[in-house]
């Protein structure tokens, strides 16, 4: 049997247990390191990863989807709306053909030829540049607008402008240097127009790097300006009565671009969206210097192309749900003139499904105004943007 001191043993554990003064210490600077490291690492996120919390800029023109927000101008006013069939709310006065840029936050517009700025409560008006004369908002990235426009350097030229909204320094890109309106902001980069001697192709000009270069030789951009979709660019050529005729759609892939599909021989895409199989092509025929044309549908897939079902005179626009971009949507309307405005009355809506054009019920009285067709989540949007719920004809009883 051994004998144990518990008494000696009790005291060298109240000893064991007594502080380390020095240990304390470094526990105390190690815990305030930690903390400065999260608070650290907690500001970083919040203003070097703001680009997560806040959606991105979109431009375009008319009406807007940004930041869950429905941003549009009617009778020179910028209205919103947080859903298609909500009650709309003014936010300021406008150029009644001016272009669009918001992230659902902030608003840039475009009023008597001034760039201007204002939140979506329609406090901190701007004005951002004045007297730009015709222009186009194209994005914003970081503390830099971006915006196009004509004849500031050059009668009828159009050229790409940068305002810095810190120091409010405006600069010219010249290494860009778009031909026609026609572009397209995507993953921040700006899909441009550019013709050199009579030879049209696709630029690209990278935010980030601040770089211009060729994108796709004799190409034009497919895309629908609005609510960030992807855009398509098809390959063309041209005949011996300089009509051009599609010949190819490319999308991206990386910083490049891939095939997606070889088209049929005379024709024009009158409508491709990235995640449908089936786009819409003008079948041309020309004659003595007579253009007529039909709208076809072409299975990317297949090859296969057949005729849509229209009626040869039938007016149509086409246009794509801004909340289903892949669902393509083809409008007739019903006039004497062979020109699209708001004095026509709309006829029939039909939906792309299943390669066929099924006709679509469209609920109540639609004030039609050809120039702007709008269609988001099934609801056909009309000249006064009100909403009205859409249906396949088959599906209703």
């Amino acid at each position: 049997m051994y004998d144990f001191d518990y008494t000696e043993i009790q005291n060298d554990a109240e000893e064991s247990v007594k502080p380390n003064p020095r240990k304390v210490r470094w526990q105390i600077i190690v815990a305030i390191a930690g903390t400065a490291v999260l608070m650290v690492g907690l500001i970083w996120f919040m203003f070097a990863g703001i680009k997560i919390i806040f959606p991105d800029y979109i431009a375009g023109n008319n009406m807007i989807k940004a930041g869950g927000k429905y941003i549009y101008i009617q009778d020179g006013i910028i209205r919103y709306k947080g859903g298609i069939t909500d009650d709309s709310k003014d936010i300021i006065a406008a150029d009644a053909d001016s272009s669009l840029l918001s992230n659902g936050k902030t608003v840039y517009y475009v009023e008597n030829g001034n760039i201007c700025s204002v939140e979506l409560d329609g406090k901190d008006a701007k004005v951002l540049r004045e007297s730009v004369g015709q222009a186009e908002l194209v994005h914003r990235y970081h503390d830099l607008l971006y915006y196009i426009a004509q004849g500031k350097n050059a009668a009828g030229s159009l050229s790409l402008y940068q305002i810095d909204l810190k120091t409010g320094e405006e600069t010219v890109i010249d290494s860009v240097k778009p031909t026609t309106w026609d572009f397209c902001v995507y993953s921040d980069k700006f899909y441009y127009i550019h013709v050199d001697g009579g030879q049209s192709a696709v630029w690209r000009f990278d935010f980030k790097s601040q770089e211009a270069s060729s994108f796709l030789a004799n190409a034009e951009l497919c895309v629908t300006n609005g609510f960030g979709a992807e855009p398509l660019f098809c390959e063309y050529t041209a005949n011996a009565e300089e009509t051009n005729f599609s010949t190819a759609l490319y999308q991206i892939k990386g910083d490049e671009t891939e095939k997606i599909a070889d088209l049929p021989e005379n024709v024009r895409i009158a409508c491709a969206v990235k995640g449908n199989d089936v786009i819409l092509l003008n079948k041309l025929d020309i004659k003595n210097d007579a253009k007529s044309s039909e709208l076809q549908l072409f299975n990317i897939k297949t090859g296969e192309s057949k005729a849509a079902g229209l009626s040869p005179d039938a007016v149509y626009c086409i246009t794509q749900d801004w909340a289903h971009p892949e669902q393509i949507y083809v409008c007739t309307c019903k006039s004497s003139n062979e020109i699209l405005g708001a004095d026509k009355t709309l006829d029939t809506v039909y939906l792309l499904k299943d390669g066929e054009l099924k006709e679509c019920v469209v609920n109540g009285s639609v004030a039609f105004d050809s120039n702007q067709v709008v269609i988001i989540d099934s609801y056909f949007v009309d000249g006064d943007f009100n909403g009205h719920q859409m249906a396949v004809k088959e599906n209703v009883n």
